[in-house]
């Protein structure tokens, strides 16, 4: 217990620092090649913060979306990693690519989302990025979120915040700082922890079809959004019924149409009996050329 206090007293610290220093810190755009101060990234974050339904999300036009992607092939990688280490390798090896980093949880457990603690990815971006102090200025995300919580929603709820500062190395005012930018797209499903285990252990086939429509929603929101950059997907115990089920769904989410608007997904996968038989069947997939 004392090391989680100590843990959380780090992130409180990082959020005073930057707080303090928010107009002293530089940060360098690798995706732009510009310098902003950390006051203005935060601005900018909050102002470009996304929350609501997936259904009412405004989608970016094919001809943006295709912009946006680069010219290269789409890709699957799939990894045996958590994923809060995959996401940071993958962006040492693309500095240069802001990634989406997606996040999906159970409606009981999105109401203490950004505290310390509740879920890693969050966890960690928390220690290491602004995040904590988005969130303390983003009232109208926050609000939008309670609003729908209290409701007997039927569909997913997507926040999505872009450009998030990770600091890769120390932070000194009024010198440029090294870091790496990340979108953080979170859905939040319309099902408690408790109903998707029930569904799973009482009827398989309704736990598939939610399985499918969730992936769905994510895949469309997440190409709505317009983030064709690198998409790392976080890949849990909690929404898999079946390891085979839930490639094969990923398979017709990411179709022809879909795949032309993204350039990679990666899958992180924590347990060997996930990995082994998705990153076979991912492989197989992508050497037959998707089909």
């Amino acid at each position: 217990m004392a090391k989680k206090n100590k843990k959380k007293d780090k992130k409180r610290t990082l959020v005073q620092i930057l707080k303090e220093s928010k107009d002293k810190i530089v940060v360098f755009d690798t995706t732009t090649n510009e310098k902003s101060t950390l006051s203005d990234m935060i601005k900018n974050s909050i102002d470009g913060t996304t929350s609501c339904e997936t259904s009412s999300i405004i989608p970016v036009s094919a001809s943006e979306a295709a912009e946006k992607k680069e010219a290269v092939s789409f890709s699957i990688e799939s990894r045996f990693a958590k994923h809060v280490f995959s996401m940071y390798e993958e962006a040492m090896r693309n500095i240069n690519v802001i990634q989406t980093i997606c996040v999906t949880v159970a409606k009981d457990e999105a109401e203490d989302i950004f505290e310390y603690g509740s879920n890693p990815t969050i966890s960690v971006l928390l220690e290491r990025s602004n995040l904590g102090l988005i969130i303390k200025k983003a009232e109208k995300m926050k609000n939008r979120l309670s609003g729908w919580l209290e409701n007997d929603a039927d569909e997913s709820f997507i926040i999505n915040i872009p450009k998030i500062v990770f600091f890769s190395g120390n932070i000194v005012a009024k010198e440029t700082t090294p870091a790496v930018l990340y979108n953080l797209t979170l859905q939040v499903l319309p099902y408690t922890s408790k109903e998707l285990a029930k569904m799973r252990k009482k009827n398989n086939e309704k736990a598939n079809k939610v399985q499918k429509e969730n992936i769905n929603q994510l895949v469309t929101s997440v190409v709505a959004l317009g983030n064709a950059s690198c998409d790392i997907l976080v890949c849990t115990d909690e929404f898999i019924t079946d390891i085979h089920d839930y490639i094969e769904d990923w398979k017709l989410a990411l179709s022809e149409d879909i795949r032309k608007c993204l350039n990679k997904v990666i899958f992180s996968f924590e347990k060997d009996t996930d990995f082994i038989p998705a990153s076979r069947e991912l492989r197989d997939w992508q050497n037959n050329g998707f089909k």
